[in-house]
């Protein structure tokens, strides 16, 4: 048991999902840096664990683990990850509760609902553990920590007073130089004014009736090379894009405003999950990518809740082309 508990650890630090064949599929949650007005805390970034039990079919991974782990065919380490399983069934049927290493644990409840609680001795996403809460102290909270409240009425009053004196001074100051200003004459010698002319100028004064020769004015333009414009890529929290095809199975439910979605293949870079989008096999789906956490997730199935999301697994064709969608929130 602690064998696979420890290949899905080591999985989970380089996946959004983990899929354990007829058990369900442990899933990273991600949350965003916030600000807690309760606690008066900046609360830093957490990615913690979910379990989804809808989601047990076998996408190989873990499998391939075990394989690669001990040196196996891919045959055996199925049957060693099927019997695992059956272990940890049995276990949590027997004691009503089993642990999955750091990962959490499983509780039974009723003899038929089990219930996942996240491990919290031991952060999967450990780039994330040593971030701590930042409290923060306003300007109100260091008011209420003064004592004496006659002396911070006086001392708000001083501040009052002296910022309406420098006010008063500051305003004497501006009328006093702008009449000074005004009240100064300026003299203009208009017989040496100096007009601005596109003509050179000449020091002797042409006579009445000669010819004046304009002069040979170049004008020269430059040329402007037009420079390709470089098309670029801005993507936002949710990238509302959709396939041009309209070849959408009217079983799956697609809204763009769902909060939760069925994730069908995810990348690391933008260009990789368009490409994946805009192949021929994959026009007959509505989809749309959303990026979280530097990765890209391609989507084809939204709803209500996980549950409505997944709804779309049980289409065969769909279920058959997308073997490891996973469910999650946005």
């Amino acid at each position: 048991m602690n064998n696979i508990a420890r290949h899905i650890e080591y999985l989970l630090q380089r996946n959004d999902c983990v899929v354990v064949p007829r058990l369900g599929a442990f899933i990273i949650r991600h949350t965003e840096a916030h600000y807690d007005s309760i606690k008066r805390q900046f609360m830093p970034p957490t990615a913690t664990v979910i379990f989804n039990p809808e989601l047990d079919h076998n996408d190989g991974m873990l499998a391939k683990s075990i394989a690669r782990a001990n040196s196996i065919s891919y045959d055996e380490a199925l049957q060693e990850l099927t019997k695992k399983v059956a272990e940890i069934k049995e276990t949590l049927k027997t004691d009503g509760y089993v642990e999955i290493g750091a990962v959490g644990s499983f509780k039974l409840l009723d003899g038929k609902r089990r219930i996942f609680t996240p491990g919290n001795k031991y952060s999967i996403v450990h780039k994330l553990a040593a971030l701590t809460p930042l409290a923060v102290t306003t300007v109100q909270m260091r008011a209420d920590d003064v004592e004496d409240t006659s002396s911070k009425t006086v001392s708000k009053n001083f501040i009052l007073r002296l910022d309406n004196l420098f006010r008063v001074a500051a305003s004497i100051i501006l009328l006093l130089l702008t009449g000074l200003l005004c009240s100064t004459p300026i003299t203009v010698d208009s017989a040496n004014i100096t007009y601005a002319s596109v003509y050179p100028a000449v020091n002797d004064v042409e006579q009445p009736g000669a010819t004046i020769t304009q002069p040979d004015i170049e004008l020269i333009f430059a040329k402007v090379q037009e420079v390709p414009e470089t098309p670029q890529i801005v993507v936002p929290h949710i990238d509302e894009i959709e396939n041009e095809s309209n070849k959408i199975d009217s079983k799956i439910h697609f809204d763009l405003s769902d909060p939760y979605i069925l994730v069908v293949s995810s990348f690391d870079s933008y260009s990789k999950a368009k490409e994946f989008m805009s192949s021929k096999a994959n026009k007959r789906y509505k989809m749309a990518i959303i990026e979280n956490g530097g990765r890209y997730r391609v989507y084809a199935s939204t709803g209500c809740s996980m549950d409505d999301a997944a709804l779309a697994m049980k289409d065969k064709d769909f279920a058959k082309r997308y073997p490891s969608a996973w469910a999650c929130e946005k």
